[in-house]
Parts: C-alpha cells; sequence; structure tokens
C-alpha cells in the first residue's frame, strides 16, 4: 500500500520540536531553507507516523533530502535511489528510499510510481513536496517557497520502499526513471503539436468522402475529438510513407515527423511489407 499524504497543515508541536532541535550552528542562509521545507515535508507526514521519529532523526532525513534538493543540477532532473545508514545521513529506513527532484512537471508521480513498481518493490511511504524556488547563477538554492504563483516550481519526490535493493537493482532503477523522465520531457514539450497534429487529422478525414462512407469518416471525427476533449494523454506521433520496397509495397516511418516518445528515437526505421500486416490494416494504405 501506498501512503501518500496531502496538504494539511503540520502539527505545530511536531514542527516546533523539530525547529528546536536545529543546531545553533546553523548558519542563517541554511536556516531560511531548512525551516519552510521542513514545514513543506511535514504536511505531507500524517500525525499516526511521526511519534515514531526522533525529533532529530525526522531532521537529519529532511536535511539530507534539501541537500539533495540543493544540488541538483542546473535544469536537469537529480535521481537518488539508495539505501540509508545512520553514519551517513543521520537516519535509516528498513529498506531503499528513492528521491526525484525535478521542474514541476505533469504526469510526475504516476509515471515514477510506475518505474518504482516494475522494480518488484512496495512503496510504504511516498511524500510530494512542490517548491516555488530561487536559485542563483550557481544553481544553488537561495529561497524555498509556496509553490502558489511561482514562476519557478519544483518537485521533490521521496519514497521509501519494503525492501533493500541490490546494486544491480539500484543502478537499473535509476536508469529506468531517467528514461521516464526524458519521455515526460518530450511528452509536455510537444503537448501543442501533438493537439495540433490530431487536429489535422480530423480536417483530412472530413475531406476522405470519396474514399470513405460518411459512417466511417462520422465515427473517426467524433473519436478524433473526443481524444482532444481531454480524455487521452498524447504520448508520440509519427507520420509513414507508403513504397515500393521491390518486395512490393512498405509502410516506413518518417523520423521528421516524429512528436513526443517518438521523436528522434532509435535507429533509423524499417519498412513493414503490407503483405505482412493483417488485411484489414493493409486495406487501409491500399484501398
Amino acid at each position: 500500500m501506498v501512503r501518500s499524504h496531502g496538504t494539511s497543515a503540520p502539527n505545530p508541536n511536531v514542527l516546533d520540536r523539530l525547529l528546536k532541535v536545529i543546531p545553533e550552528d546553523v548558519s542563517p542562509e541554511r536556516r531560511a531553507l531548512l525551516e519552510p521545507f521542513a514545514h513543506m515535508y511535514l504536511k505531507r507526514l500524517a500525525d499516526s507516523e511521526i511519534p515514531d521519529l526522533p525529533a532529530e532523526q525526522l531532521l537529519a532525513e529532511i536535511s539530507d533530502l534539501l541537500d539533495f534538493f540543493d544540488a541538483r543540477p542546473s535544469d536537469t532532473p537529480a535521481i537518488r535511489v539508495f539505501t540509508p545508514h545512520g553514519a551517513e545521513c543521520g537516519y535509516e529506513t528498513p529498506g531503499s528510499v528513492v528521491q526525484v527532484v525535478s521542474d514541476d512537471s505533469p504526469f510526475l508521480v504516476d509515471s515514477v510510481t510506475a518505474a518504482v513498481a516494475r522494480s518488484g518493490a512496495l512503496v510504504v511511504r511516498h511524500l510530494h513536496p512542490i517548491a516555488g524556488t530561487v536559485r542563483d547563477d550557481s544553481g544553488k538554492l537561495v529561497e524555498i517557497g509556496s509553490a502558489r504563483g511561482a514562476s519557478s516550481r519544483e518537485s521533490v519526490q521521496h519514497f521509501e520502499l519494503d525492501r533493500v535493493l541490490s546494486e544491480d537493482g539500484i543502478r537499473s532503477l535509476e536508469d529506468d526513471i531517467a528514461a521516464v523522465l526524458g519521455d515526460i520531457r518530450v511528452v509536455v514539450r510537444d503537448f501543442a503539436p501533438l493537439s495540433e497534429a490530431i487536429k489535422t487529422m480530423v480536417e483530412t478525414a472530413k475531406k476522405s468522402v470519396h474514399h470513405y462512407s460518411f459512417e466511417e469518416i462520422s465515427e473517426a471525427v467524433d473519436f478524433l475529438n473526443w481524444l482532444l476533449d481531454d480524455n487521452f494523454v498524447f504520448l508520440g506521433y509519427r507520420e509513414y510513407t507508403v513504397m515500393d520496397e521491390g518486395e512490393g509495397l512498405g509502410v516506413k516511418a518518417r523520423p521528421e515527423t516524429g512528436l513526443g516518445i517518438l521523436s528522434g528515437r532509435g535507429s533509423e526505421p524499417r519498412s513493414i511489407l503490407l503483405k505482412d500486416l493483417p488485411r484489414h490494416l493493409a486495406n487501409r494504405y491500399t484501398g
């Protein structure tokens, strides 16, 4: 079971206890980041979870995540899968931990959660603070505030798993998450062109009266308009050309038309002969 928490105000007693154990030698600049980040973090913790975490350990967990947040390379997602040990980061968990920091974007939580699930591990706790941030010219955090109305919004995800992952498992999961975030980036980037491509398909369908029946065209147009009405997530698009391959007609992708996850990926696409396609699909190209 995944426990992912909402945005109610944190327990003031817990926040007060946490702030009291911040060492006196912490710089004002660090405290100015740590206090609002702790507030955001605790908003995602259910009260029933907090008593089991001593204030010092909870502070270490939050401080360690803030360090990771702060060190994120400019405009690049930061991904970390590890098993916390007290000597290294000041806190421990029964299983491994997954942390991801990126620009806030649609599809992040579901996509990263799916990648974690593919590792075979279960998520026992998931927190997802979203912060409005200001960074200096070197990329270091100088301010953390409310995400609402902020010009820069960053997503911080923290997953605690039910088991310790092996070194191979850690590397595999980090690679999977990196690939997922790359897919999200191009899908969000190409959202408008993908929608325009579907609108073009609608107009093309309407002009196909000499090839298809009114019923077929009407059904296709209704379906495409339904997709455009926020009923579907457009992931990729690519056009295909029908050409003579010597052995017969074939279809071949046009890489320059690719959008989303089909934009510029992989080797040169190979042709597929129409005779190797199911008849009803082949007829769409020749009928």
